[in-house]
């Protein structure tokens, strides 16, 4: 009789160690519910998200939408503290998909500004263009867009639409030294010199001092016939850059156009120093010596010109000026 009860005893053990995984688990959907809003108060958005998506596996008929917009946007929120933009933008999507009533916020334009601004340094600037155009629409008055959009269009060569963004960037006190800067490179573009002019200087003012800007501004002077202020401009990209050949290139034309015939050879020295291979070195230099008289020390410039010119129309004009030299040497 005792080893009956103890047949018996062992055969209800296993019944009875079920008794207490049926008992919490009488409503498995509602089980998993509990939990993934537990993970939600505790942001634990991945768990969360698993837990509801079990609910849903038993119950298919289950409305979560709003449960699950809220997954979405705490994890859109740690893709913005990851720096993950690609990330901020899926998930902000889905949650504002799951749930209509959630506004898209800075959280969001950040994100498509973010990604903008790395589709620029990609060159998709047409996709660049599209997200801030996302992030303008979401906060009309979001500078940066504004900025990084006169951006795309300025690199598109459409100058006077990205004149129009950047103004509004100036507008809305979002970096004005480079706003300033592009726009003024933009007016030289449709060749609004003084416009142009006035926006570098702004741009030099407010701290935008490297050998580009004085360079740039100088071309805005030389085209808005201001020549002095050109080789000043010239200059100073040359005192900040000493090894970039263009300033020496632009400040000897003006020099030649000035009749300055010995400060222009000295630049094209240099020039030449600098770009050994740059044919209208040779060529300037020689047409400086020419117009000095010095006929004999023009030629073996022109003889280089010669060998390096792919330019037909240049190449008649230095057989020109070999010619006579030859003659009047």
């Amino acid at each position: 009789m005792k080893n009956t009860c103890v047949r018996l005893f062992s055969l209800l053990l296993p019944v009875l160690s079920l008794m207490p995984v049926l008992s919490g688990c009488s409503d498995p959907v509602a089980e998993h519910i509990s939990l993934g809003d537990s993970c939600c108060q505790e942001k634990q958005w991945g768990e969360a998200i698993s837990e509801y998506e079990q609910a849903l596996e038993l119950d298919p008929t289950l409305d979560l939408d709003s449960k699950l917009a809220r997954v979405h946007l705490g994890l859109a929120h740690n893709c913005r503290l990851e720096d993950d933009a690609e990330g901020v933008i899926e998930h902000y999507t889905l949650s504002m998909e799951l749930d209509p009533t959630i506004e898209p916020d800075e959280v969001l334009a950040t994100a498509y500004y973010d990604r903008g601004m790395s589709n620029m340094k990609s060159a998709k600037y047409d996709l660049a263009k599209s997200d801030f155009d996302q992030a303008i629409r979401i906060l009309p008055d979001y500078g940066l867009a504004y900025f990084g959009r006169g951006l795309a269009y300025f690199e598109q060569e459409n100058p006077q639409r990205a004149i129009d963004d950047f103004s509004k960037a100036i507008k809305l006190e979002v970096k004005e030294d480079l706003a300033y800067r592009y726009r003024g490179v933009a007016y030289s573009a449709i060749s609004k010199w003084e416009l142009a002019i006035e926006d570098m200087s702004k741009a030099i003012e407010l701290g935008q001092q490297d050998m580009a800007i004085y360079f740039l501004r100088a071309y805005s002077y030389r085209k808005n016939q201001m020549p002095e202020a050109a080789l000043e401009d010239y200059s100073k990209a040359i005192e900040l850059y000493p090894q970039f050949s263009e300033p020496y290139n632009n400040r000897s034309i003006l020099y030649m156009e000035m009749g300055q015939w010995d400060l222009a050879v000295e630049d094209l020295d240099k020039l030449i120093e600098l770009n050994p291979a740059y044919e209208l070195g040779y060529y300037n230099r020689g047409v400086c010596r020419f117009n000095k008289g010095m006929y004999a020390a023009a030629i073996p410039d022109l003889v280089k010109s010669q060998e390096l010119c792919n330019d037909p129309e240049r190449l008649d004009a230095i057989r020109d000026a070999l010619h006579y030299c030859e003659r009047f040497k």
